[in-house]
C-alpha cells in the first residue's frame, strides 16, 4: 500500500492509508490509569486524557460517558453536555457490548469545528449515522452542530443494539430518529433517500462480509450533495475489502477517497491510530 503514515500526519489518499496504523496503548502500565486534561497540562497529557483505550471496563462500559465542553471554552458560552449510556456484553441479553471509541471522539470533534468554521452555507438537509452504536456523532450533530443540519438526524443500527442507542438518543434532542436499519436492505421508508446530505460511520471497516453490503447503502443515497464520513480506529482489517467493493460497485458515483489532513481536524482530539475518509457524490 505504499508508504505508511507518520506520527505527524494523516494520510491524505489510499496509499498513504497504512493498514497497521501506529499508535495505542505500548506501555501496558497505562492501562487505567487517571489522566486529568486541564487547559494547562500538556499536549500530550491532555490528548491521553481524551482516549479511551486505556481506560478501565468501569469507565468503558459501566458508567456514562459524558461528552461535556473543552476545560478551555469561554465559561460565559457554555455547551450543551451529552450523557450516554455504555454497556458490556452479555450473552444473556440482546444487543451488543457498546462504548464510545476514540474514533467516534474524533468525528464529533471535526463536526464541532466544521460547525464553527463552515457558517450557514455548509448546511446539510438530512443525516444518517450508520452503526452508531451509543449514539455519539448523532447527538453531537444534534446538540452542539446547529449550523450544520437543517432536518432530520437518524441514527440507525441493528435491531439487536436500538434499545441502547434509542435510549441514548432520545435523551438527547428530538431531532434524532432512531431506526434500525440492516444494510442489506433498502433504507427504511421513513428516510427520504434523496434529502440525505451526510452519512456518519465510525468503526465500520472491521467485517469482510459486510463490506459489499455497506458500499451498496452509500449507493443508495442520491443526494448530489452527499458527503459521506468515515472514521476507524486500528480495527480497520476489512478496509482493503470495502475499498475493492468500492472500486467496483461505487467509484462511478463518488469522487475518489480522500482522508483528511491533520490541519483539518481538531487540533487536541487526533490521534495517529485514527483515520477519517471522505467519500462524495460526483
Amino acid at each position: 500500500m505504499g508508504k505508511t503514515r507518520g506520527d505527524d500526519a494523516a494520510p491524505t489518499t489510499r496509499d498513504g492509508l497504512g493498514l497497521k496504523p501506529r499508535g495505542g496503548v505500548k506501555n501496558k502500565a497505562l492501562l487505567g490509569r487517571k489522566f486529568t486534561g486541564g487547559a494547562r497540562a500538556s499536549p500530550f497529557i491532555r490528548q491521553w486524557a481524551w482516549k479511551r483505550e486505556m481506560k478501565t471496563d468501569e469507565e468503558r462500559f459501566r458508567d456514562d460517558y459524558v461528552y461535556d465542553r473543552d476545560d478551555d471554552e469561554d465559561d460565559a458560552n457554555p455547551k450543551a453536555t451529552i450523557r450516554l449510556r455504555q454497556r458490556k456484553f452479555n450473552a444473556a441479553s440482546s444487543g451488543f457490548a457498546s462504548t464510545v471509541w476514540d474514533s467516534a471522539i474524533v468525528l464529533a470533534k471535526y463536526l464541532e469545528k466544521r460547525n464553527r468554521t463552515s457558517g450557514a452555507g455548509a448546511r446539510w438537509r438530512d443525516a444518517v449515522e450508520l452503526g452508531a452504536g451509543c449514539g455519539l456523532c448523532a447527538c453531537v450533530l444534534a446538540k452542539r452542530c446547529e449550523n450544520l443540519v437543517t432536518g432530520t438526524i437518524y441514527a440507525t443500527d441493528v435491531a439487536e443494539n436500538m434499545d441502547l442507542l434509542t435510549e441514548n438518543v432520545k435523551a438527547c434532542s428530538s431531532r434524532i430518529a432512531p431506526l434500525a436499519y440492516d444494510w442489506r436492505d433498502a433504507p427504511p421508508k421513513s428516510i427520504d433517500a434523496s434529502r440525505v446530505d451526510l452519512i456518519l460511520g465510525t468503526d465500520l471497516v472491521y467485517y469482510d462480509d459486510a463490506m459489499p453490503a455497506l458500499v451498496k447503502t452509500l449507493k443508495s443515497f442520491e443526494s448530489e450533495a452527499l458527503v459521506v464520513y468515515f472514521a476507524f480506529g486500528r480495527n480497520r482489517q476489512a478496509l482493503p475489502r470495502f475499498l475493492e467493493c468500492f472500486d467496483a460497485e461505487a467509484r462511478d458515483a463518488f469522487e475518489e477517497p480522500r482522508f483528511l489532513e491533520s490541519h483539518e481536524l481538531d487540533a487536541l482530539y487526533q490521534c495517529t491510530d485514527v483515520s477519517v475518509m471522505e467519500l462524495k457524490r460526483k
